[in-house]
């Protein structure tokens, strides 16, 4: 887990992973240069044996800190969750876990969540389903997945150039070597500001998922058509306000086009 300036929300997340039942676990913090009272927080957290806190002198980014802390870590499987989302299920990484073992050939395993005003979102669940949209969209919740660390030290670890979509981007490299899938149990509830984040920066991750249309072309399917979706998704969301209602009509129209609906 890495953290910057979310004192008041990172205690409910790392506690959701603490009270995970039926695993042996490590729960390693990377506090990327906050100034909030974060720093306390993590203090009385660290009383946990199972908690290591890392500390950044100055802000370096997510992609940084995420490579850092997995660094430090012990782990043959790797975790992650955002400091302001929650795993609700306190069987979820035994679940997981229960997979990786059964598949050796699996090297990254999401599961639904639930969004903080109730929406269930459910991703493909087989590598097939998952392959056919990945030139797309990302179809695993950050915060839910598992990776082997082989997986993740094989496909060359996450991408600190990357200013948005860094998951994204390894989840590509790691589906060209292992198995990918998800659990359709709703294991995490998604902080509303990661959503408002991908408002935000929405035309941005447009033309980055453009870029990874191309750059991964040969390794996925439907690469030409992946670059239609994003070039025509650009055009007409110049138009659409990012968020409101003819934003989300458009973005559903065009995933039932070019079948992205589950």
């Amino acid at each position: 887990m890495a953290t910057h300036n979310r004192a008041g929300l990172i205690r409910r997340a790392a506690e959701s992973v603490l009270a995970q039942e039926d695993v042996s676990l490590e729960l390693v913090i990377v506090d990327d240069g906050s100034s909030d009272d974060t720093p306390s927080v993590l203090s009385e957290l660290s009383a946990d044996p199972r908690v290591k806190v890392m500390t950044h002198t100055r802000n370096r980014g997510l992609p940084a800190s995420l490579n850092d802390g997995i660094a430090n870590g012990r782990g043959k499987l790797v975790a992650r969750i955002d400091d302001d989302d929650v795993w609700t299920a306190p069987d979820k990484l035994a679940r997981q876990v229960r997979a990786f073992k059964a598949h050796p050939q699996l090297g990254l395993l999401g599961t639904a969540y639930v969004d903080e005003g109730g929406q269930v979102a459910s991703n493909p669940q087989e590598d097939a389903a998952i392959r056919a949209q990945l030139l797309f969209r990302c179809p695993f919740c950050h915060s839910s997945i598992v990776m082997r660390r082989d997986a993740y030290e094989l496909a060359g670890r996450y991408d600190e150039s990357l200013p948005y979509a860094e998951d994204w981007d390894l989840w590509l490299r790691i589906g060209r070597n292992w198995k990918l899938g998800n659990l359709d149990d709703v294991c995490v509830v998604r902080h509303r500001g990661e959503a408002t984040l991908s408002e935000r920066y929405f035309h941005r991750q447009l033309d980055m998922a453009t870029a990874f249309a191309r750059r991964y072309a040969g390794d996925y399917p439907r690469p030409g058509l992946a670059r239609i979706y994003h070039r025509v998704s650009q055009l007409f969301f110049r138009l659409a306000p990012v968020g409101g209602v003819l934003h989300r009509g458009l973005q559903g129209a065009f995933e039932t086009v070019f079948r992205l609906r589950r």
